[in-house]
C-alpha cells in the first residue's frame, strides 16, 4: 500500500487485495436496483439556485452491510497514521459511518463540509475509497478540497485508492462524464465519516 501525505489529505494506493476490490465492484453492479437518489440535509438546494447541491445515487441502507467490516477494520488500522498525516491528535472512535455511492454522467456534489449541522459535528475525518471498471470508463469526478484562501487540491479518482481528509474542510465532487451512462461505467465510491467518541 503506497501512502502519500499532502497539506489537505492522506492518500493510499493499492489499498485492498485485487480479489476484495473485485468483490466490492461486483457487489455494486449486482445491487444496481438498490441505489436511490442521494440527498443532503435540508432542502438539497443551493442557495439562490433551482438545482440541487448533489446529484448521484447511494446504496440503500443495509445492502452494504456485507462489506462494512472491510472498511471498519482498515480504518481502525490506519487511524493513527492518518491523524499524524493530517496534523490531528489521535482520538477514540465513537462510530464509523459508511455508505456506497455511484456517480453517473452529469453527476456532481457541490462544495460542502461534512460537519454541516450539530448532529454530524462529531465527525473528524472523512474518507473516500474509489473503485471502478478497468480501463477507467469515465472522466471528471475529481475530489477538490479547498483550504482557506488557497487554490484547491484536486484528486483524480483511481481504482483501489483511498483518500482521508478533515471533515470540516470544504470539498466538492466535480462533474462526471460517462458517455452512454451505463451503470457499470459509473464512478463508484465507498464514503465514510469517522466520529470522535464524546463524553456522555
Amino acid at each position: 500500500m503506497k501512502m502519500t501525505v499532502s497539506e489537505q489529505c492522506v492518500k493510499y494506493e493499492d489499498v485492498l487485495p485485487a480479489n476484495q476490490n473485485a468483490d466490492i465492484f461486483a457487489l455494486a453492479i449486482a445491487s444496481e436496483a438498490s441505489f436511490l437518489n442521494s440527498s443532503t440535509y435540508g432542502d438539497n438546494k443551493a442557495p439562490g439556485s433551482t438545482h440541487s447541491y448533489r446529484k448521484s445515487v447511494t446504496m440503500k441502507k443495509g445492502m452494504f452491510d456485507s462489506a462494512k467490516h472491510i472498511f471498519e477494520k482498515l480504518t481502525n488500522e490506519l487511524l493513527d497514521e492518518v491523524c499524524r498525516g493530517l496534523g490531528l491528535e489521535p482520538f477514540a472512535i465513537q462510530e464509523i459511518e459508511l455508505g456506497m455511492t455511484a456517480h453517473n454522467d452529469g453527476d456532481y456534489y457541490l462544495w460542502h463540509q461534512d460537519t454541516y449541522n450539530q448532529e454530524v459535528r462529531p465527525r473528524v475525518i472523512s474518507f473516500v475509497y474509489y473503485f471502478h471498471k478497468l480501463p477507467k470508463p469515465y472522466s471528471g469526478g475529481e475530489l477538490a478540497i479547498y483550504p482557506k484562501n488557497l487554490s484547491p487540491e484536486v484528486i483524480v479518482p483511481q481504482n483501489n485508492m483511498m483518500v482521508f481528509f478533515r471533515s470540516g474542510d470544504l470539498h466538492e465532487v466535480r462533474k462526471i462524464v460517462n458517455p452512454g451512462a451505463a451503470f457499470e461505467n459509473c464512478r463508484f465510491s465507498v464514503h465514510g465519516f469517522i466520529r470522535r467518541k464524546t463524553e456522555q
